[in-house]
């Protein structure tokens, strides 16, 4: 926006780089002081023997987090914006033989920042969403790049911040497809699909006014905040990884009942548990599909999917509020349609925006 325009805002909003409040940009503490101040439920013991081999003490951990009665069977309240995931977000690739060429093959055996080894997992679920995903996926695929093109700047920044590896930058592909608009059935939201509870644990208000989990900036801190804390927890990226999509307590719960030593145990031994404690499919092939989506993520051209030109500079500022505004005025005083507006701004439910506590709005950096 022009200087005579950002000037007539200053009362309205103080502007500040996206990154310019690194401290503390979700509001959110510590895992230790988050845990220490949750006081839910009783203290559960995971597996004693893994956690001795790490090193590391049985951690305090929230009894039924992972079970939000919440918002998990409640529709969009009235007035709400927010979009069912995609199916290809949360479909299963079929178990038809799938045969992929030679090249194929040698991208799919290269070494991600994670370290996945394909000869611990079962190759051909890797092969299975990587042929899915270029193949009868592959629009959809291609759309996913596209509005990860706003959001990877921010999203790498965040995870080199938290000492967390690049390419964890690779799950909002697979939890939402990278939209920020995104709903579970269960009720998780935003591209990092939080629920309600976890997401207010770190930091994130969820109610009528707003939904933080859809914002792009705040939900990163968070969840970069969160793997942090289930790596530190569990020792064990594969752990973590899977915690992330089912939850810390459940799967805390099944290596207590199972005994088993590691992820690949725990899944061997999925069957010895009972129904409510089994893992679901979508989470035992969870690493495969993140080892799938960040190979063709490296090479993307190959398959035919356009990969957009990704900016190393942040493509929003953060924008704080002083006052209630209403959505159409703020688009207008920011040069934006109220489209535009809304599509980087999802976490407002309402068409006023409500100064209580200072929200912050994220403008493209170039009309700052």
């Amino acid at each position: 926006m022009g200087a005579s325009l950002c000037c007539a805002l200053l009362p309205l909003w103080s502007c500040s780089a996206m990154n310019s409040d690194i401290a503390d940009p979700v509001k959110a503490q510590t895992a230790e002081t988050i845990q220490s101040r949750s006081g839910f439920g009783p203290a559960l013991k995971t597996n004693p023997g893994l956690l001795a081999a790490q090193g590391r003490k049985a951690p305090i951990i929230d009894d039924d987090m992972d079970l939000e009665p919440e918002l998990s069977s409640l529709p969009l309240t009235p007035g709400q914006t927010g979009t069912l995931l995609e199916p290809e977000v949360t479909d299963l690739p079929t178990t038809q033989v799938l045969t992929l060429t030679p090249e194929q093959r040698r991208i799919l055996s290269e070494k991600s920042g994670l370290d996945f080894d394909l000869d611990l997992f079962d190759s051909r679920e890797v092969e299975r969403y990587f042929a899915y995903y270029t193949g009868p996926a592959r629009e959809s695929f291609s759309r996913w790049l596209k509005r990860a093109e706003k959001h990877l700047p921010h999203v790498r920044e965040a995870l080199s911040r938290n000492g967390l590896p690049q390419d964890l930058a690779m799950l909002p592909f697979a939890e939402s497809g990278y939209n920020c608009e995104a709903y579970s059935w269960a009720g998780a939201g935003g591209m990092w699909q939080f629920m309600p509870y976890t997401g207010r644990k770190y930091g994130l208000t969820v109610d009528w006014w707003v939904d933080e989990r859809r914002d792009p900036r705040l939900a990163t801190e968070a969840a970069a905040k969160y793997l942090a804390f289930l790596n530190d927890m569990f020792g064990d990226w594969y752990l973590a990884l899977a915690a992330y999509n089912a939850g810390e307590g459940k799967i805390s719960r099944a290596l207590e009942m199972t005994n088993a030593d590691d992820f690949l145990d725990l899944v061997s031994q999925n069957g010895r548990l009972n129904r409510r404690m089994r893992l679901k499919p979508e989470t035992q092939h969870y690493v495969p599909k993140l080892q799938a989506v960040k190979n063709i993520v490296a090479e993307p051209e190959r398959y035919g999917i356009a990969l957009p030109p990704i900016p190393n500079s942040p493509y929003f500022v953060a924008v704080q509020k002083s006052r209630d505004i209403d959505v159409r005025t703020a688009a207008r005083l920011a040069e934006m349609s109220t489209e535009e507006f809304r599509a980087l701004n999802p976490q407002f439910n309402r068409p006023v925006i409500v100064g209580a506590g200072a929200p912050t709005l994220l403008l493209p950096a170039d009309r700052a």
